[in-house]
């Protein structure tokens, strides 16, 4: 990645962010598998992800990060730090997503957001490991969340069904409506404010440790600078929302395959008996060929999309163009991302299935997050723009 923005303090730049999400890919693998064995908050590899400063790359440079201060910076490096993170546990990479996604809400939010509250903010993530949870779906809510103007501040009522990364306090930004405001609003509440109610409910069979339980908001008060209307995502937002979702379940398909080709090489494993050693049997090395090919192909197709975004469009045509290669990159990011996590187990064997190696959660988180929102429509949608170029009306198909 020929990227490099330094900063004042020191010689770190976006390049050795995610130099070092690839060195934890590997280091954290072990942590990966205690979240998901416990099913608890992933505390051990976000420690790591703070200590090698990894959140950086939202905060802008004038508050001591990496960022022009654009709400779509470092689309290529973002998501090769969640595939990275998401190959060792993606469980982590969610958690990581949700503090960057909040940081570029803020920023997005411009004047609306004081200074003085993105100070505290801002600091609070690059020094002290604050956490931010993205408080936003409201899927199987009998309450939805609504904002109400009050001397001071405002208050926030209403039930969050998932809420990723609150699982060891920190900040939420909760959307919700407000009578007075056309579109969504959002509050940035304190996890540990009177009136917010965590339930410890999260017990699914992946992505376990991104604690993505149920919050409840009984009238909380929050004052006036933390809370900002919201005028949907900046365009370039939009596909690399997208591409990120495909990261985190390509990022499993690497932890896969990481996983893979080290028991076949510690096991020495093989195919057929007539084989003497993994690297002779041609059949395991076809099959790590596939998975590879696949992986790395969904993984270039990411960064050469990534890299047409972070050069600028120029014209809504171009957008256009690139919102569908952002579909087409979630697409197969996913679909690689499945079925290699799945097909682990056809290299490692019978054996590498007791839950004392727990391989099996590389498929879980993945299958799981695919759910989050499922590549079909997009498929649609990208038969309609090579059949037609007819674009499907964005804004109002994804609720902003």
């Amino acid at each position: 990645m020929n990227i490099a923005t330094p900063i004042a303090d020191a010689a770190l730049t976006v390049d050795d962010v995610v130099r070092r999400s690839h060195a934890l890919r590997f280091e954290l693998k072990d942590a990966g598998k205690r979240a998901d064995e416990t099913g608890s908050d992933t505390i051990e590899g976000i420690a790591r992800v703070n200590e090698e400063k990894l959140q950086y790359l939202a905060v802008p440079k004038a508050y001591g990060g990496l960022s022009d201060g654009s709400p779509a910076f470092g689309g290529e490096a973002w998501n090769e730090i969640v595939v990275n993170l998401s190959a060792s546990d993606a469980s982590l990479g969610q958690t990581y997503l949700s503090t960057q996604l909040v940081i570029r809400s803020i920023l997005q939010a411009g004047d609306a957001v004081p200074k003085e509250v993105a100070e505290e903010i801002f600091d609070g993530v690059l020094h002290r490991g604050l956490r931010m949870a993205a408080s936003a779906s409201e899927a199987g809510s009998k309450r939805p969340v609504t904002i109400a103007k009050v001397p001071g501040g405002v208050r926030v009522d209403g039930v969050k069904t998932f809420n990723s990364g609150s699982g060891s306090g920190g900040v939420a930004a909760v959307a919700g409506r407000m009578e007075s405001h056309p579109g969504m609003y959002h509050a940035l509440v304190r996890l540990e404010a009177d009136g917010v109610t965590l339930h410890n409910d999260w017990d699914n069979m992946g992505q376990r440790g991104t604690c993505s339980q149920t919050i409840t908001y009984d009238n909380v008060f929050v004052p006036d600078g933390w809370h900002f209307p919201t005028s949907g995502l900046a365009p370039a937002l939009i596909p690399i929302g997208f591409m990120l979702h495909g990261a985190l379940v390509l990022g499993s398909g690497f932890g896969a395959l990481d996983t893979a080709t080290e028991y076949v090489r510690d096991n020495n494993r093989v195919s057929l008996r007539r084989f003497e050693k993994a690297v002779d049997d041609p059949l395991m090395m076809r099959r790590i060929g596939v998975m590879s090919a696949k992986l790395n192909a969904a993984l270039a197709f990411q960064r050469q999309t990534c890299r047409r975004i972070d050069t600028g469009i120029s014209s809504p045509e171009e957008m256009k163009e690139v919102m569908m290669d952002g579909f087409r990159v979630k697409c197969v990011s996913v679909e690689a991302g499945v079925e290699v996590a799945s097909d682990l187990f056809d290299l490692t064997g019978a054996r590498s299935t007791s839950n004392t190696h727990r391989f099996d959660r590389f498929w879980r988180n993945a299958r799981t997050f695919a759910c989050h929102d499922p590549v079909d429509p997009l498929y649609n949608w990208i038969g309609q723009w090579e059949l037609e170029k007819k674009d499907p009306d964005f804004f109002t198909q994804f609720g902003f």
